[in-house]
């Protein structure tokens, strides 16, 4: 086991949309029941922003909103809207070497985490919700390496972030003297 390059550093949703598909007849989802790709719509937009570079990492924001819905009306019990903001450290590994290549990886991999997030607020939620819980199928986010995803206002780092940068930013001049 070795630690990942990218770190999440934080996230927020910023939308949580969950509603129960009206006349829905199908079976009552029990535990851990996956509904099915093929029963349906699945919708995702993604967004990347550099928000900062330095020598040893580059920070990235990243946006992820979701849209599910059933393809027929028994398919599957809930339509589902989430929209989830994060921000990401990449640090420098000797395979990237080019600034390309790291917002590549952030945002495949970034993506690949917000989702796992944005699954489990869903399967949280409908577990307490009329049709019983809901957890959505696994999804592969590696095609948008090869894709431009739309570039997002770069917004700035919370100030916990700015914080314990602040505070490491000191340690290190206290170590230096």
């Amino acid at each position: 086991m070795q630690l990942n390059p990218l770190q999440l550093l934080e996230f927020v949703f910023e939308e949580v949309s969950i509603k129960t598909v009206l006349g829905f007849e199908g079976k009552r989802h029990e535990p851990g029941f996956v509904t099915a790709p093929g029963d349906l719509r699945v919708r995702a937009d993604t967004g990347i922003a550099l928000l900062a570079e330095r020598a040893k990492y580059s920070d990235f924001g990243l946006k992820f909103l979701l849209s599910v819905e059933p393809k027929d009306q028994n398919s599957a019990p809930y339509e589902v809207t989430v929209g989830v903001r994060g921000s990401f450290r990449m640090h420098q590994m000797p395979d990237m070497k080019d600034g390309d290549g790291r917002r590549k990886r952030a945002l495949v991999n970034g993506v690949s985490i917000l989702y796992g997030l944005v699954r489990d607020m869903v399967c949280t939620v409908t577990s307490r919700s009329s049709h019983g819980q809901m957890l959505l199928p696994t999804l592969n986010f590696a095609s948008l390496a090869n894709q431009t995803p739309e570039a997002i206002e770069a917004a700035p780092l919370s100030p916990t972030i700015i914080k314990r940068r602040k505070a490491r930013t000191k340690a290190t001049e206290v170590e230096r003297k």
